[in-house]
């Protein structure tokens, strides 16, 4: 989700719908961009954000976020009523139940809703944290399963981080913030004690942490060199992780059979002139690596576990792109600088690209 966080920044302060000042989209009255997620569970619905911009007057916007899930061939508004406040995260755990957490930073409110018929109702939960509005902080949902969940709050320029966790499905939470190292960006865990994080890697490398106490300690992975590292995803048992070096020229690819507890280098790839490179695995072998060269999106995937690699092109523009797929589709968000957003999907892995409206 590195790029979701670069993308969100340009914004974070204004998706509660207050006025901000901004010089995109002049002479347009309304347009939208969009932040596509990770499908972080095989059964997992495709989950889209849409920032809605409306110009009030002269350079002054308002945005307000809306959230769309991917069910069979249309996108359904699953946005939960009475939300007020902008969309920090959202996971599932299947094709029903999952979690919306929300927040208006500069007001100093936030919430989170929880839904067991895929979007139709939501529970508004004892939720009422929030975070400041500098680049890079927000809230980084994870569930295990319904009732064990964490979530990520990293505060960089205050140089600190606060990790919450649940153990009955959101209904309370327990919290502790950290001003010791390390500060995490996200996490993710394959059982309700053992768990991996990632630091800020949108800004710079790092280690692979990980936690045996269900997230009360952290400790660094010995064996794994220091890259700005994409978080881990896991098939069972197996596990795969990307890094790029520091000028991102080269990602190096690391595989687990044994949930974690050891890695081995199993491939790297040349990025380089990739902006932002980031990583999905929609299977155990099929990986997708994807950025921007220049204005151009660019995803790469490979189907045999990083042995050989096909490269694809989208014949949109932008500055920001991120990736979304299943096992049968992809789908692919643009984002400028400044100006509306655009969605692409592919059910040939990439090979060819088909702009959809959302």
């Amino acid at each position: 989700m590195t790029v979701f966080r670069i993308a969100t920044a340009l914004v974070v302060a204004v998706c509660a719908g207050s006025s901000a000042v901004s010089s995109s989209a002049q002479g347009t009255r309304d347009w939208s961009t969009y932040g596509l997620l990770d499908v972080r569970n095989p059964e997992s619905p495709v989950v889209l954000i849409e920032y809605k911009h409306h110009r009030i007057r002269g350079d002054a916007v308002t945005i307000q976020t809306r959230l769309l899930l991917r069910t069979g061939s249309h996108w359904l508004d699953a946005t939960p009523r009475g939300m007020k406040w902008g969309i920090d995260d959202a996971y599932f755990v299947d094709r029903t139940h999952g979690w919306v957490v929300t927040s208006d930073c500069a007001a100093g409110r936030g919430a989170m809703y929880r839904t067991r018929n895929a979007g139709v109702t939501w529970k508004r939960l004892s939720w009422d944290f929030t975070h400041n509005c500098a680049a890079g902080s927000g809230f980084r949902l994870m569930f295990l399963d319904r009732r064990h969940g964490w979530v990520a709050a990293p505060t960089p320029n205050g140089n600190n981080w606060a990790l919450f966790s649940t153990r009955n499905g959101g209904r309370s939470w327990s919290y502790r913030v950290r001003y010791e190292a390390p500060m995490l960006d996200e996490v993710t865990f394959t059982a309700p004690r053992m768990g991996f994080g990632i630091g800020l890697s949108w800004l710079l490398a790092g280690p692979l942490y990980r936690t045996a106490n269900a997230g009360r300690t952290w400790t660094r992975d010995p064996d794994l060199p220091e890259l700005r590292y994409s978080i881990p995803v896991f098939f069972g048992e197996n596990g795969i992780l990307m890094g790029t070096g520091k000028r991102r020229r080269v990602a190096m690819f690391f595989r687990t059979r044994d949930a974690g507890a050891h890695w081995h280098v199993t491939g790297r790839l040349d990025v380089r002139g990739l902006r932002f490179p980031d990583f999905r695995a929609s299977t155990a072998t099929t990986w997708w690596v994807y950025g921007v060269r220049g204005s151009t999106p660019v995803a790469l995937v490979t189907t045999d576990g990083g042995h050989t690699w096909t490269k694809s092109t989208v014949l949109g523009r932008g500055y920001y792109a991120e990736l979304a797929a299943t096992r049968t589709r992809s789908w692919l968000a643009t984002s400028p600088l400044q100006g509306a957003g655009a969605v692409y999907s592919s059910g040939d892995l990439g090979r060819t690209w088909s702009r959809v409206s959302p």
